[in-house]
Order: structure tokens, then sequence, then C-alpha cells
């Protein structure tokens, strides 16, 4: 098998100075809090649009349609 050579550029690779460094450090760290709030908010988002569904439901079958909503979930739940 032929021994795969790196090329020139990757030879003259040089260590991240500190500063460049603690920029890459809190640029992934910035990355990563980004994605957490991103996520807590959907999750927050769709909680509060499944309790609203749920409280139309319950006041539709409160309030006069019982028998459609009856039906609804007998249909989806059983």
């Amino acid at each position: 098998m032929a021994e795969h050579e790196s090329p020139a550029s990757i030879m003259d690779e040089k260590p991240l100075s500190p500063a460049a460094r603690a920029g890459l450090v809190v640029n992934a760290a910035f990355t990563i809090l980004l994605f957490y709030l991103t996520a807590i908010l959907f999750m927050a988002g769709f909680t509060a649009l499944a309790l609203l569904l749920l409280l139309v439901t319950m006041a539709a079958a409160r309030f006069g349609m019982a028998s459609f909503v009856g039906a609804c979930c007998r249909c989806r739940f059983a």
C-alpha cells in the first residue's frame, strides 16, 4: 500500500496564539449556549401550543360541541 503524504500546508501549521485560542473557545461556548437557548424556547413554545389546544378542546366540549369533540377524540385515541 502506498503511504499518504501530507500536503505542505499541513506541515507549516503552527499552534494558535493564546488570544486566538480564547476567541475560539468563546465562539464555541456562544454557539452551544445559543443552541440550548433555541431548544428551550422551542420546547416552551410547543408546550404552550399543546396547552392552548387542550384548553380549546376542553372549552369546545364544555360549550355545546361535546358530541363533535367526543367523536374526534374517539376516532383518534380508540
